[in-house]
This record gives structure tokens, C-alpha cells and sequence, in this order.
């Protein structure tokens, strides 16, 4: 058991699991007890139930050496007992050759905390607080390229759920400018989720002004009101000072940019 990753044997401590003939109680008795442990733990975990059950089938053998000298009827326990061992290996065959449901490891904020929108990187996940080691690509792949529309503090548990549900990120937000707009109320992009890319139509009040269209923008966060509708967006820098020239006399509206 010496051999399981560290996170693993972490758990096995959690749980008051000191013997590979607790383990295998353990994992007898629990259908989900297997999902505690990261991919490779699962196979070792597998292995030492293996040798176990292989231990304990050898030494029903042994205590059974002499069932030709008694009656049928003095062995039904025996008969019971190796029916058990023969659907414990079965149900070992079976469970190696079908994967096991992908679990998705708990990750927690670095020290120092996430603020919104920032693009999750590895180096942003940790397994626990009480460790610096970083989560392999593996672990960390459900949480690389998306981000949170709230501040998580430093070693807060990261609930995936809650995070960018569209398209993964990685530089995209480079040279861009974060911005909360109040636009007119759509349905253009209803049920679509963050992020996405989208135009922004620049309508002035003044009469005869003509509209504006920047047509480059990624949206990273949509809230609808009941007449109006509030957004996250990321301009380009370059469209700072256009926008910000017009946006206090305008009326904003969110249109399908180019393809």
C-alpha cells in the first residue's frame, strides 16, 4: 500500500485504513469506493484486492482438503464460501475491463486566491493546502481554460460547475480590455454559454448619427434584466478609445460579429 500515490494513501488515512484486508473490505463492501482514488491509485488499489482475494480463495482451499471425507452436507458453507470467491473474481474481471466513470479530483485556489475571469492555468490549481505540488495535466484538464465570474480566495475549493461552461481559453484575453456594459435587452444569444464571440453595435442618439460596429468582441459573462441586460466583455485595446468615446451617448447592442 506503500506504493500509492500520496494523495491516495491520504485517503486511506481519512478512512482508518491501515491493512490490505481493510482495503479490500472496503472496497467489497462499497461500489463507489474506488472513485476516491486518482486513476493510478485505482489500478493499484485493484491489485491489492487481487492478491487478497487470491490469499483468502488459497486458504479455503487448504482448510477443505479433506471434503472427501465427510458428506456433501458438511461442506454447504463451503460451497457458499466459494460461490463468493468465484463472483469476487468475476466481478474483478468485469470491473478491469469496463472504465470506471471519469471523476473529476477536488482542486482548491493557489495561495493568493483567483480573481474573476483570469484564465485558470495549472499553476493555479493545488490538490490541498498543505501542499505546493502542482496536479498532473490529467487532473488539472477539467479546470485548465476556464475561469470564474467571482473571486476565489486562496485554497477555496474550486467547484467545476461553477465555472466557463463554452469554449477553453488560453491567450485569447491577451491585449484585451475587461469591461461590465449595459446593453439593450436580446435573445440573440440566449442559452449560449461564456465565453463567445460576438459584435457590438454602437447606436448614438444624436439624429443622423451613424452606427458603430465593433466587430471583435468575446463576451465573457451575459445577465439579463427584465428590460435591459448587463455583459463582461474583452475588447481589443485598440477599441478603447472609440468605445469609450461614444458608449455614455449610445445605445449597445450585441449582434453576431463575422464569421
Amino acid at each position: 500500500m506503500n506504493q500509492l500515490p500520496p494523495h491516495d494513501r491520504r485517503v486511506l488515512g481519512e478512512l482508518g485504513i491501515e491493512t490490505p484486508e481493510q482495503l479490500a473490505d472496503h472496497f467489497l463492501h462499497d461500489n463507489n469506493f474506488i472513485t476516491r482514488f486518482s486513476e493510478p491509485g485505482q489500478d493499484r488499489v485493484r491489485v491489492i484486492v487481487r492478491h487478497v482475494v487470491r490469499q483468502r480463495s488459497a486458504a479455503f482451499l487448504d482448510r477443505s482438503h479433506s471434503f472427501t471425507d465427510g458428506g456433501v452436507l458438511n461442506y454447504r458453507l463451503d460451497f457458499l464460501i466459494a460461490i463468493a470467491v468465484l463472483l469476487i473474481f468475476a466481478a474483478l474481471w468485469r470491473d478491469s475491463r469496463v472504465p470506471s466513470p471519469p471523476v473529476v479530483q477536488k482542486m482548491v485556489a493557489k495561495t493568493g486566491g483567483l480573481p474573476p475571469f483570469h484564465v485558470i492555468v495549472r499553476e493555479d490549481l493545488r490538490l490541498s493546502c498543505e501542499t505546493s505540488d502542482l496536479p498532473s495535466p490529467d487532473l488539472s484538464a477539467p479546470f485548465v481554460g476556464r475561469f470564474s465570474n467571482v473571486y476565489l480566495n486562496s485554497c477555496e475549493t474550486i467547484d467545476p460547475k461553477k465555472l466557463s461552461a463554452g469554449p477553453a481559453l488560453s491567450n485569447e484575453l491577451n491585449g484585451r480590455l475587461l469591461l461590465t456594459l449595459k446593453l439593450q435587452q436580446t435573445t440573440l444569444f440566449a442559452g449560449v454559454p461564456p465565453p463567445f464571440k460576438a459584435a457590438l453595435m454602437i447606436s448614438p442618439r444624436e439624429h443622423g448619427a451613424m452606427d458603430l460596429l465593433l466587430k471583435d468582441v468575446l463576451v465573457l459573462d451575459l445577465q439579463k434584466g427584465s428590460s435591459d441586460c448587463s455583459a463582461v466583455v474583452a475588447i481589443p485595446s485598440a477599441d478603447e478609445s472609440t468605445l469609450a468615446s461614444f458608449v455614455a451617448r449610445s445605445d449597445l447592442l450585441l449582434v453576431e460579429g463575422p464569421p
